[in-house]
């Protein structure tokens, strides 16, 4: 009610700005319709803002009540959380095959073949029969299991929390939908998995899948269970099992979670100043080489996070470029 409200509002607002700044130079005085159109939007503005917030502050509270409930009792061996998706993926993932495939025909069997599209549709279709593969495993079971044992997915099997090196979830949120994935950082994986599906060992030849980038990922839209609740149970989880709570970011370099880690071990070890200072007297010299380590780590922690920024600016930069100089170049052709 209160986004419908808004948004009328806003509608009503916007229009008033328009009459006021169209009638303006023939009727000052609608200059301050205008001006009360824009203090109407804004007022819209900020109503759908706080609206956001609330339901923000609202969906932050179910989901630590949800996870105080799951965390309240002992994770014994028989205990387990079951999160089940979305199975529209296998309709999709089988449109897509049939699609690229009738691409395919019709680009070669053309009077005039498109050898071009013919072989991007023909490894499209490639990419998308894996992907079926990958999909079939798992039709009708859970898409992730989390107990005391570690996480199991049907693709990979069990995977022991003690072979899991970080946890993350990421989250992209694009024209109001967001996408939500929850991904395990397994290093040894091709000794810490019992069972290696034939399509990550396809996969691995091209430099993709777990096996070469060292990163299971489970997507979670249309989960059973809210993506964030799922996240702080299998950090819960983890931490029990190998004390390990440290931040991982697959979307950054191996250099840079290794030094986020450090930092949070060396922040986490020097937290009570009271029970640190002994050590610290004790033996100075590690203590000295433990704060180099530190400052080191911060250094290339900052470092890459200036550089992501820096990539994100340049990619803005070079986007707007772009649509600019598409813009200019169909007004250009229009005058020639």
């Amino acid at each position: 009610m209160i986004k419908f409200f808004a948004l009328l509002l806003a509608v009503i607002g916007l229009l008033l700005l328009g009459i006021g700044i169209a009638l303006a130079r023939e009727y000052p005085a609608m200059l301050a319709i205008g001006l009360a159109g824009a203090a109407i939007s804004y007022f819209a503005y900020s109503l759908d803002k706080r609206r956001e917030k609330l339901l923000q502050e609202k969906h932050a509270k179910e989901i630590k009540f949800r996870v105080e409930a799951l965390a309240k009792a002992p994770w014994e061996n028989g205990k387990s959380l079951e999160v089940k998706t979305s199975s529209t993926n296998v309709l999709i993932t089988f449109l897509m095959l049939i699609a690229s495939v009738l691409f395919a025909y019709s680009s070669a069997s053309a009077a005039e073949p498109r050898w071009g599209m013919f072989v991007g549709s023909v490894l499209l279709a490639t990419f998308v029969f894996l992907a079926l593969f990958r999909i079939f495993p798992g039709m009708g079971k859970p898409a992730l299991v989390l107990s005391i044992r570690g996480f199991q997915t049907p693709l990979h099997g069990i995977v022991p929390w003690c072979e899991v090196g970080g946890i993350n979830l990421q989250q992209i949120t694009l024209r109001g939908t967001t996408t939500n994935t929850l991904n395990f950082q397994v290093e040894n994986y091709a000794k810490g998995v019992g069972h290696i599906h034939w399509t990550d060992r396809v996969l691995a030849v091209f430099g993709l899948g777990v096996l070469k980038r060292k990163v299971i990922p489970i997507p979670l839209n249309g989960a059973s269970e809210e993506p964030e609740t799922v996240y702080a149970i299998a950090r819960l989880l983890w931490q029990q099992n190998t004390g390990m709570s440290h931040e991982w970011n697959p979307m950054f370099s191996n250099e840079f979670n290794q030094a986020a880690r450090r930092v949070h071990e060396f922040l986490d070890h020097y937290k009570d100043p009271n029970s640190s200072a002994g050590g610290i007297l004790s033996n100075p010299e590690k203590a000295l080489k433990e704060v180099e380590q530190f400052r080191q780590d911060m250094g290339t922690v900052n470092s890459e996070r200036r550089r992501t920024i820096s990539k994100i600016n340049w990619m803005v930069a070079i986007s707007i470029f772009g649509i600019v100089a598409t813009l200019l170049w169909s007004i250009l052709m229009r005058h020639i």
